[in-house]
């Protein structure tokens, strides 16, 4: 909420001295666990969500996509674990 505010402020600052009307979407990157457990509160100041899925899995599984390519990522595919995309 209060990024929102803020956001909101600088729009109507700007909108006034341009003597504009901004068309905007405020949205938010979902990239962390707590985020996507809180999403429903984050949805009434966000217009939009932006996964991170990267970060995302991340700190949800504890690994990188690098730390996956470097140890069983590549057995998995060998075994049909999971499939080529």
């Amino acid at each position: 909420e209060i990024v929102r505010e803020e956001a909101d402020r600088v729009i109507e600052e700007v909108q006034a001295a341009t003597g504009t009307d901004l068309k905007l979407t405020i949205g938010t990157m979902i990239e962390l666990p707590r985020a996507a457990l809180t999403a429903g509160q984050i949805a009434e100041a966000a217009q939009f969500f932006s996964f991170g899925t990267n970060d995302l899995t991340q700190t949800v599984w504890g690994f990188s996509r690098d730390d996956v390519e470097a140890s069983f990522f590549t057995a998995y595919l060998e075994k049909g674990i999971f499939g080529v995309s």
